[in-house]
């Protein structure tokens, strides 16, 4: 009987020691678990809009009261870093419409007063327990110029030639594709479909005829239009007469040929200095990226073409990414929502056949992918004691590798007005370190910001810290004390079993 009543009373004596160590009611551990779930996008307004919206969410845990939120702005050419709060005017409203809170714009009444100076706003959601900050969001407005007033041009030229037609330079923000027509309706639109000899760029607006004929000539006008890939904006309020333009026409005049070529031309083609070519030309991760290649047709006989991929790292052929489609007679390759693992080197195979006659010319190009800030895994809340030493990592990723800065309530941290608490933290690249940690000092809401040229990705992290029933912090040094004391009872109840 002596075994059993020893165990029994060794277990209470634990229960009373390791109680307050280790939370069986005489601690309270609480987060809010506050976390940005909706992010502001860039946007780029284009013609005529009336609104623009902006909208940011967080959430918290069930047993945490709802956030509420604020809205700030500065000038993209502001040359100081700090945001300004916003409140409702003329220019922005801001409400809560149930699930988000909105900025909304007058994009007329901001246009009138700012002018189209890009502005930047960020959203700030906060509890009790501190605040943390969404992305930063831009707004700016696109532009597309006007092609030049010149009258038609006249190009004289005789048939069998090869022709190239520029389209006439025109400003744009952010970029332009490319097609042509030929007459005055804008939808005979020139394809390869319709005449094989003919290529019409999309990427750098030249109209290319491998082998001119009659029946080439006719007035040929360019046509652009807006594309905010590879821009990282959003286009809003796109409409025809903003973001397409038509130049004035070019009249391609073909002659006959006096010396029309009588025998079988040798079997040679040629792909042009101008290619190959990429749009956009710097791809962002999720743009659709379009690879185009030509060569000459000169001699009637077919040019098939065929695209490689090869590894950047040992020139390995790799099958090309998921999800790509050819078009053109394979001329045009895209890359559908483009990934970073889509890098490499990207080669265009131009073939000709005629009996046993063979002719093939390849060009490559390297497909560099950049992407946004992110994170390959997110940080996970921490619970402190008084003294000890706590350590947050993040984990950032992007293209090009992006900059950490840690905040805490939205404020980096060695921006902070308090020396002892500046004093107490220590960062190594991606790692926050706190020495001696308070709970009335430290604990909170820490952001780690990860930004490159494309923007700034923030992982949120909430340290919180033990209580008694009477609010005193735990010390590390008294849960470690318990804990010893707890080791030597296991160790009395362990040799009182064994007597």
């Amino acid at each position: 009987m002596l075994r059993p009543l020893a165990v029994i009373t060794a277990c209470l004596w634990l229960s009373v020691i390791l109680g307050p160590a280790f939370g069986n009611g005489h601690s309270m551990e609480l987060f809010t678990g506050l976390d940005m779930t909706q992010q502001p996008t860039d946007v780029k307004v284009v013609g005529q809009l009336t609104t623009v919206k902006f909208r940011c969410r967080a959430s918290t845990y069930p047993s945490a009261p709802s956030p509420s939120y604020e809205w700030f702005s500065r000038s993209e050419y502001d040359t100081n870093p700090l945001f300004n709060q916003l409140v409702n005017d003329d220019l922005h409203s801001i409400y809560f419409d149930g699930v988000d809170s909105v900025l909304e714009i007058s994009v007329e009444n901001f246009f009138l007063s700012r002018g189209p100076i890009p502005m930047r706003f960020q959203c700030r959601a906060y509890t009790y327990s501190g605040s943390i900050m969404s992305r930063v969001a831009r707004l700016s407005f696109g532009v597309l110029g006007e092609f030049p007033g010149t009258p038609m041009q006249v190009v004289n030229v005789t048939a069998y030639e090869r022709k190239i037609l520029k389209c006439p330079n025109i400003y744009s923000d952010p970029g332009v594709t490319y097609s042509w027509y030929i007459g005055n309706n804008p939808y005979n639109i020139v394809s390869e479909r319709s005449t094989p000899t003919v290529f019409s760029s999309a990427t750098n607006g030249r109209l290319y005829f491998s082998s001119l004929s009659l029946t080439h000539s006719g007035t040929y006008h360019c046509v652009v239009n807006l594309t905010a890939a590879g821009s990282g904006y959003e286009l809003r309020g796109k409409d025809a007469q903003a973001s397409r333009s038509h130049s004035n026409g070019i009249f391609l005049n073909v002659a006959s040929n006096p010396n029309p070529p009588t025998d079988m031309p040798t079997l040679t083609s040629e792909i042009p200095d101008d290619f190959l070519s990429i749009l956009p030309t710097t791809p962002i991760q999720g743009d659709d990226v379009m690879l185009e290649c030509f060569a000459y047709d000169t001699t009637g006989a077919p040019v098939y073409y065929r695209w490689i991929r090869r590894s950047s790292m040992f020139g390995v052929e790799w099958p090309l990414p998921a999800g790509y489609s050819t078009a053109n007679r394979n001329r045009t390759l895209t890359l559908h929502h483009i990934q970073t693992w889509d890098n490499g080197t990207y080669e265009c195979v131009a073939e000709s056949y005629r009996g046993s006659d063979y002719w093939t010319e390849s060009r490559s190009t390297f497909v560099q992918v950049k992407a946004k800030p992110g994170f390959t895994r997110h940080m996970e809340d921490q619970l402190a004691v008084e003294g000890q030493t706590l350590t947050l990592e993040c984990h950032p990723w992007g293209a090009p590798p992006p900059e950490v800065n840690w905040f805490k309530d939205g404020v980096k941290v060695m921006d902070h007005s308090d020396s002892r608490f500046t004093s107490s933290l220590y960062i190594y690249g991606n790692k926050l370190e706190i020495s001696f940690f308070s709970g009335d000092m430290h604990a909170g809401l820490y952001q780690c910001g990860a930004s490159n040229y494309l923007g700034t990705a923030y992982d949120t992290v909430e340290v919180a810290y033990k209580h008694d029933d009477n609010g005193n912090s735990v010390s590390a040094g008294a849960q470690c004390c318990s804990v010893t004391s707890a080791a030597m009872v296991v160790m009395a109840m362990t040799m009182t079993y064994f007597l």
